[in-house]
């Protein structure tokens, strides 16, 4: 298989931390664009959250986001009763009704921001950057079927939290952090606890506390980490690393099974996924 030629797109901290994961599943999904053929279960939860986010932004924008126009397409899988059309639409509806978006004083919704890293264009996208008294922050948002102990634990070090408040202090001039919004949809088949059966919506906030010292950091590791990129050439797997099991499980897991070396198997590949450009997402909405 051919690799996709990356020119100057630049990095984030997706393609970071997958790289920080296993180097073989960023070989697989940024220098092969190999994605999961859509209609595959994985893809689901993509969807319904992109379009959870499309609903947020326009909401903070001051419009009304028509339903229809968000979620009319969206199409249900039968094995999938969470992940919805109308659970999306109930969740969007929820989310309204438990934040009051004049809290904030928004200065600015999906934006687009690049850092210099070494000679190198480092790319962060924002949900809404928003002034709260006299703080700064960046307002990120994540969908889930249900909010844990770990849901905020497991994010306070992710890259893409330093790179967000980066981000909002190299364009404001001060930056507090993240404020995390997780918004929760299940659907319950039996009455659990004190939560009726049916659809139910959950959301919780939590701030990530960065500043200038975070920021610092963030550069130092992040140019590190594409020195690593730029110099590798045989991508070794992470054997029996977190990316193999994490979620539902990584989405090569069976292709890198079968795979000696970075001599993919054309015919499972074939079969399981297509190939896209891996760095579209990045310039999506420019």
């Amino acid at each position: 298989m051919e690799e996709v030629l990356r020119g100057d797109v630049g990095y984030d901290s997706t393609q970071l931390k997958t790289y920080m994961s296993c180097p073989f599943k960023y070989y697989l999904k940024f220098c092969l664009g190999l994605r999961l053929a859509k209609g595959v279960i994985q893809m689901l939860d993509i969807e319904f959250g992109q379009r959870f986010h499309l609903f947020v932004e326009r909401w903070y924008q001051g419009l009304t986001p028509s339903m229809e126009d968000i979620w009319g397409d969206f199409h249900n899988v039968e094995s999938n009763t969470d992940k919805t059309k109308e659970s999306g639409q109930k969740l969007c509806l929820d989310y309204t009704q438990r934040y009051d978006r004049d809290e904030y004083e928004i200065l600015d919704v999906e934006y687009c921001h690049e850092t210099d890293i070494n000679g190198n264009k480092f790319i962060t996208k924002l949900d809404t950057i928003v002034k709260l008294g006299e703080d700064t922050f960046s307002l990120e948002h994540k969908t889930t079927t249900s909010i844990t102990a770990t849901t905020f634990s497991r994010l306070e070090m992710d890259m893409a939290m330093y790179a967000q408040t980066n981000a909002v202090n190299e364009k404001y001039g001060d930056c507090c952090g993240v404020i995390l919004n997780a918004a929760a949809i299940k659907n319950y088949k039996r009455k659990y606890k004190d939560i009726p059966v049916g659809l139910n919506s959950n959301f919780e906030r939590h701030i990530v506390n960065k500043g200038p010292k975070e920021c610092a950091e963030f550069k130092r590791t992040a140019g590190h980490w594409i020195d690593r990129i730029q110099t590798d050439t045989c991508y070794p797997k992470a054997l029996g690393g977190s990316a193999c099991t994490m979620y539902r499980g990584c989405a090569y897991a069976e292709l890198c099974s079968i795979t000696d070396g970075l001599k993919v198997d054309d015919y499972v590949a074939d079969a399981m996924f297509e190939t896209v450009n891996p760095f579209e997402y990045l310039t999506e909405g420019e």
